[in-house]
């Protein structure tokens, strides 16, 4: 009975150790002082408690050492250790069970940055497709583009493709929705409330400017234009068409009001259009000319001046 109170009081102790591993674990009993106080003999009889009696567990690496009182014989200190791993041991399930619960709860940021990594990750794979696709649209044309091609150039596995795009009709879709809304943003520059100069000037700079840095799109879209824009649906030719009207509304308002010279407004625009996008769509001519492999930020700026020059000064608004 008595050893069973004994085992019972040491498994209460551990019990209220936290944690620790099992290993470096000391189990020390002073021999020489626990007899000679409590008057036991032999093996020592259990018959009261040892007073200067420790068990010291000493853990390695943990916060310290833990001390309690003891009525056991050195018989019965064998089975400390096991009573202490098995402590140990529960403490860790408990630990590891907790822990599963707590990752098993929905976290609606960890769910959120989840998503945005994902899409972030989907974004790249489309426009890596879409670039590539670009390309080869811009030399081949639609029809002599394959999805074996686009494939290849992306550098993924055909059937990946399909995880993206349904087809090649569904990533030229894609690519012509881009250059129209690239095109109606450029637009935004001819408005009613701005001055006639600095809104053509900065148009005629914008539309320069998307063909230093879009060249393959902006081929893309011209030969789109050239195979008639039949991969554009009808609301999209009429939307194109209605803004092209409004913004001519804009530049006779303007002639209206004696603030430039009078011309037709559509044809101003197809002029604005073709000296804009020659930088892109006939790249290869004007490097040839200039002696170049590479158009330079310079080259670029000298033709943003002469077309703003001559357009300025052509319909009355030059210095």
């Amino acid at each position: 009975m008595q050893l069973q109170r004994c085992v019972h009081s040491v498994e209460s102790e551990v019990n209220a150790i936290d944690d620790g591993p099992p290993f470096g674990i000391e189990v020390g009993l002073p021999v020489n002082q626990k007899f000679s106080q409590c008057g036991a003999q032999a093996c020592g009889h259990l018959m009261g408690p040892c007073r200067s009696s420790l068990i010291e567990l000493r853990f390695a690496g943990w916060l310290g050492q833990a001390r309690f009182p003891c009525w056991l014989c050195p018989a019965v200190a064998p089975i400390i250790p096991w009573v202490v791993w098995w402590g140990w041991a529960a403490a860790a399930v408990r630990r590891g069970v907790d822990h599963w619960r707590r990752q098993d709860r929905p976290n609606p940021n960890k769910e959120a940055e989840r998503m945005a990594r994902a899409m972030n990750a989907r974004d790249r794979k489309e426009r890596q497709i879409i670039r590539a696709t670009e390309k080869l649209v811009a030399k081949r044309g639609f029809h002599g583009t394959r999805m074996d091609d686009i494939a290849r150039a992306a550098k993924l596995p055909r059937p990946n493709l399909y995880y993206y795009f349904s087809s090649k009709r569904a990533i030229y879709r894609r690519i012509l929705t881009g250059l129209r809304a690239d095109w109606v943003k450029a637009f935004e520059q001819i408005a009613a409330d701005r001055e006639p100069r600095e809104a053509i000037r900065d148009y005629i700079r914008v539309k320069i400017e998307y063909s230093r840095k879009h060249p393959v799109p902006s081929k893309v879209f011209a030969m789109e234009v050239i195979r008639g824009s039949d991969m554009l649906t009808d609301e999209e030719n009429n939307q194109i068409r209605d803004l092209t009207a409004e913004k001519c509304a804009v530049i006779e308002r303007w002639m209206d009001e004696g603030k430039m010279d009078r011309l037709d407004a559509r044809h101003f625009f197809f002029l604005l259009w073709g000296a804009t996008q020659y930088y892109a769509d006939f790249e290869q001519q004007i490097k040839s000319i200039l002696g170049t492999k590479r158009l330079t930020a310079a080259q670029f700026e000298a033709g943003v001046a002469t077309v703003t020059q001559v357009v300025l000064n052509g319909c009355g608004l030059g210095d």
